[in-house]
């Protein structure tokens, strides 16, 4: 191992803190033990990732470190700089693409109750009215979104990995995925700690390859400090939940599916309706709310018959009239 660089202890009057950063455990316990007893409050980490979101969220006096490659990238310092400026988006995305190359980004911001804000997108022109969509209450319908209610963590997915079975038959996915020419898709969720949540949605286009595994893992493992550096950022009282509310509340319709079909439907047909909504065939659709496949072809029947239609595109739109 390279020599531990240091700089000299600051001469005041009350011992400050310091960060130890080496791989060497060892090593930042003999620290630890040195420097306490000189009454620094020391503190170690033993990669430059943990690191550096100890440096964003409580910067210490100090930092003692070993020479590269414990230290993050160059990017990260500057979305340091970039944070509570226009520039840390743009930046932030650069920092994204160190562990995965994309073409698109949907961000937005989950609140307490899982509604859904949005932030920033690189959509193109045409496909506008599709994003709108979306944003006015399609969203529920997002295999990405509907893991994330059951699961509110950090965490990275593929849309291959959460999708319902049936999913690239549904009409959902004909007007979100293929009409806009995607290929693949990649959910990134951190965790504000305050009861917010930011969704990152990359894409790729469809003359690219699918995201592959190991791309998922780098992503994961710099989740914390994504996390770190985005608490920073969005914690800005321009990103409060009663700023966001105010812009946003007066062209969203809330909890579409939980009033979709309620004058006609009997609630578990209601429950049957929304699975196969997204994307779950009959045999998905009876693990998922635990009765017998036979029993989830009949609810279909009644569910196309009180609603007076013949197909899931029909469905579909029934559904779009809820958010009109």
């Amino acid at each position: 191992m390279a020599p531990l660089r240091t700089i000299p202890l600051l001469v005041r009057d009350t011992p400050g803190s310091i960060l130890c950063v080496d791989d060497d455990r060892n090593l930042c316990q003999i620290l630890a033990e040195a420097l306490g007893g000189e009454g620094y409050a020391v503190r170690s980490v033993f990669d430059g990732d943990r690191a550096l979101a100890e440096l964003v969220e409580a910067p210490p006096d100090i930092v003692l470190l070993d020479l590269p490659p414990i230290l993050p990238s160059a990017d990260a310092e500057l979305l340091i700089d970039a944070i509570g400026q226009d520039r840390f988006l743009p930046n932030l995305l650069d920092y994204l693409r160190v562990d995965v190359a994309f073409a698109g980004v949907l961000l937005v911001m989950l609140d307490r109750d899982n509604r859904m804000f949005h932030i920033f997108d690189t959509i193109r022109s045409p496909y506008r009215i599709e994003l709108d969509m979306y944003l006015d209450g399609v969203y529920q319908l997002d295999p990405f979104y509907t893991h994330f209610c059951k699961n509110r963590n950090t965490s990275a997915m593929l849309i291959r990995d959460v999708a319902p079975d049936r999913f690239n038959l549904t009409e959902y996915y004909r007007r979100y995925y293929r009409n806009i020419d995607l290929q693949d898709e990649m959910a990134i969720f951190t965790d504000l700690q305050d009861g917010r949540f930011l969704f990152f949605s990359i894409s790729r286009r469809a003359s690219t390859p699918r995201f592959r595994r190991r791309e998922q893992k780098s992503t994961i493992r710099d989740l914390p400090v994504l996390a770190s550096l985005c608490r920073q950022h969005f914690g800005e009282s321009s990103y409060s939940q009663e700023n966001l509310s105010s812009e946003e509340g007066e062209r969203r319709m809330e909890y579409a599916l939980e009033r979709f079909g309620e004058s006609a439907l009997t609630p578990r047909e209601h429950e049957v309706a929304v699975c196969i909504l997204k994307g779950h065939s009959s045999k998905s659709l009876a693990r998922e709310i635990d009765i017998s496949p036979e029993t989830v072809k009949i609810h279909r029947r009644n569910i196309y018959r009180k609603l007076e239609i013949s197909s899931q595109s029909e469905l579909f739109l029934r559904f779009l009239n809820t958010l009109a």
